[in-house]
């Protein structure tokens, strides 16, 4: 990035960072001393990454870490060269907090699953090697983790019931939740936050997120078809808030590991669609009703307690679809 001149895409992605810094300074956001962000060239380890790194610039009590493969990438989005430095994982250097960012890669096959699964318990594995005394551990999951429970009116942390059909994805991350007491049994904390349907510029284009899929067809000009979207429900959260909301509970105390993050923008598939269609002028089919209702957000109320939250300034879904379509558009 030069920095006597900076592209349409350049002040974009600054602005966007400092919005979620700012909030970083309101909430007088504390952090420990070593901190290390892995899968940090996929979507929300990029993003946490380079909050990060504009943080310390007024923040330099902390020293960031980052293990990918692709900064070279990372770099040409955000120039944090100069305060980043990279991990190696072969090290025996210790984290006071590590953002498990890393997805492994999978794909229909049991196999394919079944080795993203082994993946997954192999670098909690390694994090936990990783950990200080008295080091926390955040491993994001996505929504999915609940299965059949979509069809509820919400899906709450502290639901009673379990659900029935969890896919690999579902029930590996279900075990890695369960590892918390192990974690607390060695003096380390491990905080595991559900994520549910977040979207935002440098998602990856072959994301099979809605909100990317959507996004993607629309800045193509091609019409977006989907398939029963009416009837079926998502939080829709804009990643900024969600790096927010991230790095805020990994920094506070809070009583639940397993927190539900996410927004307001809760709607249909069907509103969100159409949503984009008016704002980048490609037409929109929303296919049938479907039936029963599919209800796929989160109880928020554990988040919400958070005084930290309360100061959180939320992107509303418009403005969050007109964002991300001005950045691939307009950069």
């Amino acid at each position: 990035m030069n920095q006597n001149y900076l592209s349409p895409r350049e002040v974009f992605l600054k602005r966007e960072i400092e919005d979620v810094t700012s909030y970083f300074e309101e909430i007088e956001l504390e952090l420990p001393q070593r901190i290390l962000v892995t899968g940090a060239g996929g979507f929300l380890g990029q993003w946490i990454l380079a909050a990060l790194a504009e943080y310390s610039i007024k923040n330099s009590k902390f020293e960031l870490y980052c293990q990918t493969n692709r900064f070279r990438e990372i770099e040409s989005n955000w120039n944090i060269a100069n305060k980043v430095k990279i991990h190696n994982p072969k090290s025996e250097m210790k984290f006071d907090l590590i953002f498990d960012c890393y997805l492994p890669s999978t794909g229909p096959t049991y196999v394919e699953q079944l080795s993203q699964a082994r993946e997954f318990f192999s670098t909690v594995a390694r994090d936990f090697d990783q950990l200080s005394i008295g080091g926390r551990l955040l491993h994001p999951s996505s929504g999915a983790v609940y299965g059949d429970l979509k069809f509820t009116d919400v899906l709450c942390e502290d639901l009673e019931a379990k659900p029935n059909n969890l896919s690999i994805y579902g029930n590996t991350k279900m075990e890695i939740e369960s590892l918390l007491d192990a974690f607390s049994a060695n003096k380390r904390q491990l905080l595991t936050p559900r994520i549910f349907s977040v979207f935002g510029p440098l998602m990856r284009k072959d994301s099979p997120l809605i909100g990317n899929t959507f996004i993607q067809k629309a800045i193509r000009g091609e019409k977006i078809i989907a398939t029963k979207s009416g009837n079926v429900f998502r939080d829709f959260a804009y990643i900024t808030d969600i790096v927010k909301q991230v790095v805020m509970v990994a920094s506070v105390d809070i009583s639940t590991k397993n927190i539900n993050l996410g927004s307001k923008n809760v709607a249909e598939i069907a509103e969100f669609g159409n949503l984009i269609s008016q704002n980048s002028g490609v037409s929109f089919d929303k296919g049938d009703l479907a039936d029963p209702a599919e209800n796929y957000f989160g109880c928020l109320h554990n988040l919400r307690n958070v005084p930290q939250y309360q100061k959180l300034k939320e992107t509303n879904l418009e403005n969050s679809i007109k964002k991300t379509l001005r950045f691939y558009m307009d950069t």
